[in-house]
């Protein structure tokens, strides 16, 4: 009898296992099938291009979270490069007369909505239209929609528009409450990602820089506003700094948005504007803009923090990168390669090794970089093999040094009965272990670590940017710059965002024609999403006992060293998470 059950029993769960698997599959294909569709897009005589910015945005479409959307899992990213080429070709494409913007709240970086803003404003150079409208608008989606030959808000909504701030949690005092521990190691006085496991309050030099970079930042972002708006900077400063422009009316008053219209108001306006008029989803059209030839330029991605390890679209691994510099290298069309960063650093191992294989580049083809959001440390480490270093004035770079951090909860598990005991051969065998303060000969050599790192880093940026010692530590001790900052210091060549960097691309190659290739490349299938998936829960688990006990807060924790991942770090200072 208890066979018979343990028989029906197993015959029912291989059943039942093989009706999820078919389904699965039914999804897997269905994924698939939805990807391999390429159904043009219809455009008529009077067409609008329409830009909404209403989902996360990446310097380059994810091909996992698209394979995501596809299954009906979540809805993907969108991808900075395809928008910069659909209002590229829009520009001279006789049946789209303008641009209906839509950013209330865009999911971007700064330096991402300053390159579509130089692309809106080259497309308004060609004599045709930017109109855009939100029921509110963020103090991003403002900065983005004011490029606009008219800004249009919801009479209900709301316009923020208050100047930078950010904030940064310490966690000194909770440590000794809960018994958690970060064993730093650092360099460079500047190299604040640190500070927050030392201190129970900012540092003056955190405050320096943090306030200088912010500075530098809003200089721009005012600036642009006041051109584009026709209102003088002290106008637009005194609007700042009185929520001014807060409440519809008020914001109408200022000359900060130019109407009120709800959704279908604003429709009845475009139609006065264009009679019968067909809308046109930028993505859909940038994905089929033709820009085939025989000549190419690789567009090398390297987006998210460094780990050591393969890497994927979100994050940045030596062996993904490496496979993409050989293809790169060896590939007979491709005349010249961009590299485009947008990554706050990590492992200083990796950066190294990236770093070797991208000076190999120059001997055979051209290499410029451009430089996204954030180029900070590592990120900036990778760069530096660029002949030509292009970065937006609101970009995130510099933050040349090196630190450690090493989690420790012995007070922890000692307050929870929990008592860890250790048994070796030498001193110092032990290694590394959360429940041991380090040794001091560990110590010492992640300490030796550490000096080598940030003395190597600072002799390649002498060498890639052609400064002595004195002015490359002069700039370095992990001190972040806006890219304004960097310009004046030399730390960049020139202004512009990944459309000016591979121009200047086509220029160094003596191409007049040629089209654009993205590495490295991805797979879209269920196996690269599951890893990506399992690799992005594997680098939080050091973090997850952490974060669960503090208070909740906007501020994001800054990372400490994943586990199996080496222990020397060469990373942005701080979370930066400016609003």
């Amino acid at each position: 009898m208890n066979f018979l059950k343990s028989f029906f029993a197993t015959v029912l769960g291989t059943l039942f296992g093989l009706a999820l698997f078919m389904i699965l599959l039914g999804f897997v294909f269905g994924g698939i099938a939805a990807l391999g569709e390429n159904v043009p897009v219809q455009i008529g005589a009077n067409s609008v291009l329409e830009l909404r910015l209403n989902r996360p945005l990446q310097d380059r479409a994810s091909a996992i979270e698209e394979f995501s959307s596809a299954l009906g899992l979540k809805e993907g990213s969108q991808g900075l490069n395809t928008l910069l080429k659909a209002i590229g070709a829009a520009k001279t494409d006789d049946r789209i007369k303008g641009i209906s913007l839509h950013a209330a709240t865009p999911q971007a970086g700064w330096a991402q909505l300053y390159e579509l803003r130089e692309a809106l404003t080259e497309f308004k150079a060609s004599g045709k239209w930017v109109y855009a409208h939100a029921d509110f608008y963020s103090q991003k989606g403002y900065y983005l929609a004011s490029v606009a030959n008219q800004v249009f808000l919801h009479p209900l909504g709301n316009l923020e528009l208050k100047g930078l701030a950010t904030e940064v949690l310490y966690y000194k005092d909770f440590q000794k409450r809960f018994g958690i521990e970060m064993e730093v190691v650092r360099l460079g006085k500047y190299k604040s990602a640190v500070e927050p496991y030392l201190n129970a309050t900012m540092s003056a030099e955190n405050k320096e820089q943090i306030g200088a970079l912010l500075s530098s930042l809003w200089e721009h972002i005012s600036t642009a506003i006041s051109e584009n708006r026709n209102l003088t900077p002290s106008t637009v400063e005194k609007i700042v700094a009185n929520l001014g422009a807060q409440q519809p009316e008020a914001a109408l008053d200022q000359k900060i948005i130019d109407g009120l219209l709800d959704e279908s108001d604003y429709e009845a306006f475009l139609e006065e504007q264009l009679p019968n008029f067909d809308h046109v989803d930028a993505t859909a059209y940038g994905n089929q803009v033709d820009t085939s030839s025989a000549n190419r330029i690789a567009v090398l991605y390297a987006q998210g923090p460094i780990i050591y390890g393969e890497g994927g679209e979100t994050f940045i691994g030596q062996d993904a990168m490496l496979e993409a510099i050989e293809d790169i290298i060896a590939h007979p069309m491709i005349k010249a390669v961009v590299l485009r960063v947008d990554s706050p650093g990590g492992v200083a191992l990796t950066s190294d090794i990236i770093w070797a294989q991208l000076q190999r580049i120059p001997e055979h083809k051209p290499l410029l970089v451009s430089m996204g959001n954030v180029a900070a440390s590592g990120g900036y480490y990778i760069a530096l093999p660029g002949k030509q270093l292009v970065a937006t004035p609101l970009s995130i770079t510099g933050s040349i040094g090196a630190f450690a951090t090493i989690p420790n909860i012995k007070k922890l598990t000692a307050d929870l009965g929990i008592n860890a005991e250790q048994v070796s051969t030498h001193p110092n065998a032990l290694g590394y272990s959360p429940f041991s303060a380090l040794s001091t000969g560990v110590k010492t050599q992640i300490r030796k670590g550490l000096e080598t790192t940030y003395s190597t880093f600072k002799s390649r940026v002498a060498q890639g940017r052609k400064m002595d010692d004195d002015t490359v530590e002069a700039l370095a001790q992990g001190r972040v710059w806006s890219g304004t900052q960097a310009k004046a210091n030399g730390l960049i060549d020139s202004f512009g965002g990944l459309t000016t960097a591979v121009a200047k691309a086509a220029e160094a190659a003596n191409l007049e024609n040629y089209t654009t290739v993205a590495y490295p490349k991805w797979t879209p299938d269920l196996k690269r999403y599951l890893a990506s998936v399992l690799s992005g829960v594997k680098l939080q688990l050091p973090l997850q006992l952490f974060e669960a006990l503090l208070p909740a807060s906007n501020t994001t924790l800054p990372q400490a060293t994943p586990q199996n991942q080496p222990h020397v770090q060469t990373a942005l200072p701080f979370q930066l998470n400016i609003n």
